[in-house]
């Protein structure tokens, strides 16, 4: 499984486990106003989306890095032979 499958997986994980406390919440008899609920929902997505931010991967790779490489295995080729 990909690493980006995995973080997709956690974060909808997080959205449900939010969604079951709210819903546990209110089943319990806690009262959810407007107010509340945007604080909620703030709240909730904080995680995700600094996870988002971390995880989003290594920068591709430059032209000059592909250049370089390809000389470089240019020259070790001549070498060789």
């Amino acid at each position: 499984m990909s690493l980006n499958r995995v973080h997709v997986m956690l974060i909808l994980a997080w959205f449900a486990l939010v969604a079951i406390v709210t819903a546990t919440a209110m089943f319990m008899g806690s009262r959810l106003s407007m107010t509340t609920g945007v604080l909620v929902f703030a709240v909730a997505c904080v995680p995700p989306i600094i996870a988002l931010m971390v995880f989003r991967g290594a920068p591709g790779r430059s032209t000059v890095e592909l250049i370089y490489d390809a000389e470089q295995n240019k020259s070790t080729d001549r070498t060789k032979s």
